[in-house]
């Protein structure tokens, strides 16, 4: 199978974002939602480091995972808000079930990975990690913590 990745465009992908994510089985999200919650989020991201060195501040980088009929097969996100402890950045990787095993989780999980490195994050957190991406992020050297799996970067 051939993809891409490229990043998201709205509103456009809102619609194939929310089916994918519909996919956890956690509550249902409609495109609205997801409109709705990028306005309370600050477009721009704004990062810096703390006295250790450690990554802080708001950043997020979405990309989709797109076939040759523009059809999109997964989505990724990579956040911080402020909340968030220093140098830690959570992700999250959906593939629609149809397309799973087919290199496109780690196609995305390579993106997410690379870009939070790049923005100087010490760690990523798996969030709403699903049985059959837990074994996927075990294989890319996440390893269980408290709080879900986590990688050093």
């Amino acid at each position: 199978m051939t993809f891409i990745i490229r990043k998201v465009r709205l509103p456009d992908d809102y619609i194939p974002m929310a089916s994918l994510l519909n996919t956890l089985g956690d509550e249902p999200l409609s495109a609205r939602d997801l409109e709705f919650a990028d306005c309370q989020v600050p477009q721009v991201g704004r990062t810096s480091s703390n006295a250790e060195g450690l990554l802080t501040g708001t950043c997020r980088e979405r990309v989709v995972a797109e076939d040759e009929f523009g059809r999109v097969l997964g989505y990724a996100i990579v956040s911080r808000d402020g909340m968030t402890l220093p140098g830690i950045v959570d992700g999250l990787v959906v593939v629609h079930p149809d397309h799973r095993n087919q290199g496109i989780g780690s196609a995305l999980a390579n993106h997410l990975e690379t870009w939070a490195h790049q923005q100087g994050a010490a760690q990523l957190v798996a969030v709403g990690v699903l049985p059959v991406f837990a074994d996927l992020a075990r294989k890319r050297g996440y390893q269980e913590e408290h709080s879900g799996l986590m990688k050093r970067l």
